[in-house]
């Protein structure tokens, strides 16, 4: 009997550690209140929630853009803050994967603009929009780089302009899809067909997400929680057999999942892979990039950038501001570097492009940030009374002044501190504004006394510091 009991508890604890096998914990939008919690979410077309016709193959098969040819071809992790953009930015993480894959330059990983795509293609940070219109959107006008119409939403909530001038030179550095194909409907689909056309490059997907999505940290996600929370796009970059998932890459930042990234369970009834679109670009002539420097990179004193070209040609790396092209630096074949003295330019916010006669690299921003930071933030005019014991959802504003450097924050942090001086409660984003409007839950946090206060951390010289505002004294009251 003693024997039968042990069996029987070690098959219970293996059927729970399979249950339980996606990890849960705080994320950068499980902290977010109600309010906030509903401006993430932006896919407004319905996603069926049948899971898809399934076949049982002999050989487990598994594919990630992340590793193949033991490259990653896929853009960095972006944010969408506080704007149901979602399917703006799924469209475009497709799209920027797309671009290096069909170069076949697993390192030419050009930025695209999700506010240039969402302002233009009448997209509402309340309501959201459709994957159909973007997509129509992408092959219709096009969109133009990052470094062209940075993204801006997701620090104020509001919805932007569409503008014919985003940048100069707009239309050269426009880049649209040529033929968007569907390999799952509302009316037909299956994993064979989403798989093989996943092998071709990641596919725009939908799905309705569940309560507990919004705390994934890791493993194999399948809900455990009924609750819906809202409708959401993201991009499908791969999957993999035997763990019987899809691989997605999100929009919230690398605070959530794994770095960004979520294996879902096919079994999920999310809807995921039920819908989704596939992009064809065509190959481009500007075959060369930088490899390390990333769009609002902060650089100084002397520096070396390395680049790729799959040309031949002498490289260029030019430098433009805000009103003007300043200078040109001749680069170095043999080690495939620009070197730069950064002291010799004024602080401040610049295009870096490279330059050849194969072609023009897509420019990003950068920011030449030489002396101490002249960043300043303070609270603004506060929309609650903190003076009082507070409950429920909490917003406050901040007023951000970077100077005449007009150098930004890197991130802008919104912490609580208990009386023993512990944080119990931190939400942070990359997004900025010089008008912000931040907020929390107080259900995160037990009744008592507290200190609040926003912290920045900027970079000068290559040193990060940390600037905050004063503290406020608030008593939380949960009832």
């Amino acid at each position: 009997m003693k024997l039968l009991f042990t069996i029987f508890i070690l098959f219970t604890a293996i059927d729970q550690s399979f249950a339980d096998e996606w990890l849960k914990g705080e994320t950068s939008v499980s902290r977010l209140t109600k309010f906030q919690r509903e401006k993430i979410f932006g896919n407004r077309l319905v996603t069926p929630e049948h899971t898809l016709t399934y076949s049982e193959n002999a050989v487990k098969e598994k594919w990630d853009w992340r590793n193949v040819k033991d490259q990653n071809w896929l853009s960095p992790i972006s944010n969408q803050g506080n704007c149901g953009s979602c399917v703006a930015f799924a469209a475009i993480a497709v799209l920027e994967g797309q671009y290096a894959i069909t170069n076949n330059l697993s390192w030419l990983k050009p930025q695209f603009s999700q506010q240039m795509l969402f302002d233009c293609g009448q997209g509402s940070c309340d309501i959201g929009w459709m994957p159909d219109w973007a997509s129509y959107r992408l092959r219709a006008a096009g969109v133009a780089d990052l470094s062209c119409a940075p993204y801006f939403l997701g620090s104020t909530g509001k919805n932007g302009m569409c503008s014919e001038n985003y940048c100069a030179n707009q239309s050269s550095r426009t880049i649209k899809i040529s033929r968007v194909s569907t390999p799952s409907t509302h009316w037909s689909g299956s994993d064979k067909k989403v798989k093989a056309a996943l092998k071709k490059g990641p596919l725009l997907t939908t799905l309705n997400a569940r309560e507990d999505f919004l705390y994934y940290k890791g493993g194999v996600y399948k809900t455990k929680n009924s609750k819906k929370v809202g409708g959401h796009a993201v991009a499908l970059v791969g999957f993999d057999d035997v763990k019987e998932a899809w691989l997605i890459k999100n929009s919230w930042g690398e605070d959530w999942g794994e770095h960004g990234y979520a294996w879902i369970a096919y079994s999920d009834p999310s809807g995921i892979a039920n819908l989704t679109w596939q992009y064809e670009i065509g190959e481009t002539e500007n075959k060369i990039g930088f490899t390390e420097l990333k769009n609002d990179d902060f650089v100084s004193g002397k520096i070396s950038l390395n680049y790729k070209s799959s040309g031949s040609s002498t490289v260029q790396l030019e430098i433009k501001s805000e009103k003007e092209n300043i200078l040109a630096v001749n680069c170095e074949a043999e080690n495939s570097s620009c070197v730069l003295e950064t002291k010799d330019l004024p602080e401040g916010k610049y295009e870096f492009s490279l330059a050849s006669g194969d072609g023009h690299s897509i420019p990003i921003t950068v920011f030449i940030a030489n002396k101490i930071s002249e960043l300043s933030i303070e609270w603004s005019g506060d929309l609650i009374d903190l003076s009082k014991p507070l409950s429920g959802r909490i917003i406050l504003g901040l007023v951000v002044k970077t100077g005449d450097s007009k150098i930004p924050p890197k991130n802008i942090s919104l912490i609580v501190r208990n009386e023993a001086g512990d944080v119990v409660y931190q939400n942070g984003t990359t997004n900025w504004a010089e008008k912000m409007l931040m907020g929390f839950r107080t259900g995160n946090i037990p009744n008592g006394s507290y200190r609040l206060y926003f912290i920045a951390e900027v970079i000068s010289s290559g040193i990060n510091q940390l600037i905050s505002t004063d503290a406020k004294n608030i008593q939380i009251n949960n009832k």
